[in-house]
């Protein structure tokens, strides 16, 4: 019974969440797919490669690329190579991503918020740990390409 509707919330879930986070920015910073690497650095502290913000993030090298890319061009990250591997490009917040980072992060707990009210702490682990499940699973398969 669920799989009739289980696609159909996850898409709803992504495409309202997008639309929150690239409304939230009053002046137009940052896109949504570009506040998840700020806020992954923000947390995480910069200096990380490339490739350990696509496998943190789930995402593909193309679209991370891409991405930093763009938050490089508007001044929030500069990319410097790996003083012992050259093929390794380290990410570093900029002066201008640090003095938006109060900001971004008062509007992501702002949303978090208001997203989970009326939720219990227990509705939300049981949450957490199933997308955890279905996101291990999506990449159990997406290795395999048994779909």
């Amino acid at each position: 019974m669920y799989n009739k509707i289980f696609f159909r919330k996850i898409f709803c879930l992504s495409r309202l969440t997008h639309k929150i986070l690239n409304h939230g920015s009053d002046d137009k910073l940052i896109g949504s797919g570009q506040f998840s690497f700020l806020m992954f650095l923000f947390r995480h502290g910069d200096g990380k490669s490339q490739y350990q913000i696509s496998q943190n993030l789930n995402l593909d090298k193309t679209t991370t690329t891409r991405t930093l890319k763009k938050l490089e061009d508007k001044g929030y990250i500069r990319k410097e190579h790996d003083s012992e591997d050259k093929r390794i490009f380290r990410i570093y917040l900029t002066e201008k991503a640090y003095s938006v980072e109060e900001k971004l992060k008062d509007y992501s707990d702002s949303v978090y918020t208001k997203i989970t009210k009326d939720i219990s702490e227990k509705d939300l682990e049981i949450f957490m740990k199933v997308t955890d499940q279905i996101i291990n699973n999506i990449k159990i398969y997406d290795k395999t390409e048994d779909f």
